[in-house]
């Protein structure tokens, strides 16, 4: 065996490893979702451990981020709930940038990619246990993201 195919191997046996992760990651709930009193902190159970983070509601260049120095995520002031069921989409938000954050800074995982793929998972299934509407939800996402740039 060469060198070269090897590294080919070790490289395909890594990227298996990585996906088989993802789809663990995917299966795996979120449970015990709690918010503060006027939603300043968010708390949520997964992967056995608890993830806590203060919210924070301002101007925003995306729709919500999460902060590389601080333990907080960010959400646009635009989706703050204004009406029925905006409250359902702004937690699910929180939640989706919770998950995103901790698999970014815990796992190593690409906040672009994968991180952000198993939070989206993890926002559908809570909006949806939430009584929320998913289609709904990424309309309204989709109209702030657009009205911010739609980099």
């Amino acid at each position: 065996m060469s060198i070269g195919s090897w590294w080919r191997n070790r490289r395909k046996r890594k990227q298996a490893l990585r996906a088989a992760f993802v789809k663990f990651l995917v299966k795996s709930p979120v449970k015990d979702v709690k918010f503060s009193k006027g939603c300043k902190r968010v708390s949520l159970a997964f992967l056995g451990g608890r993830v806590r983070y203060a919210v924070r509601v301002g101007r925003e260049a995306y729709v919500a981020e999460w902060s590389r120095r601080r333990p907080e995520i960010r959400v646009d002031a635009a989706m703050l709930p204004r009406g029925s069921g905006r409250l359902r989409e702004f937690r699910a938000l929180c939640v989706h940038e919770a998950v995103e954050k901790h698999l970014a800074e815990r796992y190593g995982l690409p906040a672009d990619r994968e991180a952000h793929d198993v939070a989206t998972a993890k926002e559908r299934q809570y909006l949806q246990r939430a009584g929320g509407d998913w289609r709904k939800h990424q309309a309204a996402v989709c109209r702030v993201w657009k009205r911010r740039g739609g980099h």
